[in-house]
């Protein structure tokens, strides 16, 4: 019995690689792959640009001194009470 599964799996196979489309040649157009290349360079110029204003900005911004950190004391405490207690009225 195990003689004959293996003969009709067999003959499925080889219907089934038989009837199966080969792959289609890769195309020769080599222009197009040339335009998609540029196109992604170009792309990635205009970031670098983008990206290297961006890093400038935010040297510059570190370069400026930041004003001092606002106190911790009693009075500052109570100067923002009287800001909160104001925002809710």
């Amino acid at each position: 019995m195990a003689g004959k599964r293996n003969k009709i799996k067999k003959a499925a196979a080889d219907i089934v690689s038989a009837m199966s489309p080969s792959p289609p040649p890769p195309p020769a157009d080599d222009g197009l792959l040339d335009d998609l290349l540029a196109q992604l360079d170009k792309k990635d110029s205009v970031n670098l640009q983008e990206t290297a204003q961006v890093l400038r900005e935010v040297e510059d911004a570190e370069g400026q001194p930041l004003s001092p950190p606002p106190k911790k004391g009693s009075r500052s405490r109570h100067d923002a009470r009287k800001v909160r207690i104001s925002m809710t009225r």
